[in-house]
């Protein structure tokens, strides 16, 4: 590949990260929000598939910003070989997305589970 596709290719996947989050951000604020407002009100099965619901959207969402971290991290080690420039990009930035965002799906199962089962002191 040329350099001008390398670089192409790097802003396709980048912008197509950017636009994994922000589907997954509303998805996970929806959530809480729904979580919060009217989570205690939910029977178990309502519980069980808004929480299957949520966890497979958001976990496809952050699943396709990861790939597509990881895609463009290919091209910029591609690109290295190629132009000998920085890039201050790295598989830690990856890792550190993939956990962020993972954590994010976890704490959100956790909100709902807090409000469906408060503790009586």
């Amino acid at each position: 590949m040329t350099e001008y596709e390398l670089t192409e290719l790097n802003a396709t996947a980048a912008s197509l990260t950017m636009r994994a989050v922000s589907i997954y951000l509303p998805l996970v604020s929806a959530y809480l929000i729904a979580a919060f407002t009217t989570g205690a009100k939910l029977n178990r099965s309502q519980a069980i598939t808004v929480s299957t619901l949520f966890v497979f959207g958001s976990g496809l969402f952050a699943y396709t910003a990861v790939a597509n971290l990881k895609k463009q991290m290919w091209g910029i080690e591609q690109l290295k070989e190629i132009s000998r420039q920085d890039y201050y990009f790295s598989d830690t930035t990856v890792l550190l997305l993939g956990i962020f965002l993972f954590a994010g799906i976890i704490a959100s199962l956790k909100f709902m589970w807090d409000i469906r089962h408060p503790k009586t002191e």
